[in-house]
């Protein structure tokens, strides 16, 4: 056997090899389409590699033009090609009503105030609103994947959360404790990560990310919202990956129910533990409690990039 022969074999062998971990890798994670055009690429490849080595008779041209077209193909599959940036949106000038947001508009139902008011001055959001708010609810009789017992349960977990949003704010401890930012920084980054999350960061309060007034939740409808704090900390839980995967049927709802579950109660014991040492704090969960917009304070907080979702 030749060198050249030799070469073709093992580089034969290492293709074959990748697709059937993509075979493998597409199947565990539940991907039939990509394992079915993985399988297919495979099969197609092994017999176009076993009629080259047959009909080749170990001649140095064929099997050097194959081997660099083999090449060149993988080179272009696995090399980068062009400049990745991240989006950009520029400084917000404004901030955002929360009944502007489509969670808050989709919850105006007809025939009440919110929806008159909301739609008097907001009439072409109407046509867009109205087909959308007459579907079926994921957790409601004629969601495509509805299963009562599993609604009950998840809606329990919901109920769980918003019971806590009557302790999401309070009054500080009049004894204010004399703290040091930097060992501030430690003591809530080890709070927050000794109760289950993933990763923390922490940045100024933009203002620009505070809504202007309330869309929806326990609060005032359409109450204007005032917070004057400096900081914002944010964290991140992870949500298992198989849970995910499952999109959109409720498993996936399950896992988010109990990753706000988790998040909310690492956030209202962090607040009440600011307050308890004199300092301003408030927690913003899931049942509609939130003051600011969170994937923009990620970002600044170093745990991520602003994506189009």
């Amino acid at each position: 056997m030749t060198i050249m022969a030799f070469l073709y074999l093992i580089t034969s062998a290492s293709i074959a090899l990748l697709l059937l971990v993509l075979i493998v890798s597409s199947i565990r994670e539940k991907r039939s389409r990509a394992a079915v055009l993985a399988t297919i690429a495979l099969v197609s490849f092994a017999l176009l590699s076993i009629a080259v080595w047959m009909y080749s008779n170990d001649s140095p041209t064929i099997i050097l033009t194959v081997l660099c077209t083999l090449y060149i193909f993988t080179a272009l599959f696995f090399l980068p090609v062009g400049s990745i940036s991240p989006p950009t949106s520029g400084e917000p000038n404004k901030r955002v009503d929360e009944r502007e947001t489509m969670f808050a508009r989709l919850d105006y139902k007809p025939g009440t105030d919110k929806h008159d008011n909301y739609y008097a001055t907001h009439p072409d959001h109407k046509a867009t609103d109205d087909p959308l708010r007459k579907l079926p609810g994921i957790l409601k009789p004629g969601g495509r994947f509805y299963n009562k017992e599993r609604a009950q349960r998840i809606n329990n977990t919901f109920n769980k959360i918003a019971a806590m949003t009557t302790s999401v704010d309070g009054l500080p401890n009049p004894d204010m404790q004399p703290a040091d930012p930097n060992e501030m920084t430690v003591f809530v980054s080890k709070f927050i990560l000794e109760r289950g999350a993933d990763d923390v960061g922490i940045t100024l309060l933009n203002q620009m990310y505070i809504y202007s007034h309330v869309g929806r939740g326990p609060e005032e409808y359409g109450a204007p919202i005032v917070n004057n704090h400096n900081f914002a900390i944010v964290f991140t839980v992870e949500m298992d990956y198989f849970s995910v995967e499952s999109s959109p049927d409720l498993p996936t709802v399950e896992e988010t129910a109990r990753r706000y579950l988790q998040a909310a109660e690492i956030s209202v014991a962090l607040a009440q533990e600011i307050r308890s040492k004199g300092y301003s704090a408030r927690a913003h969960i899931s049942d509609s409690n939130y003051q600011v917009m969170l994937p923009p304070l990620a970002q600044e907080a170093g745990l991520g990039e602003l994506g189009r979702m």
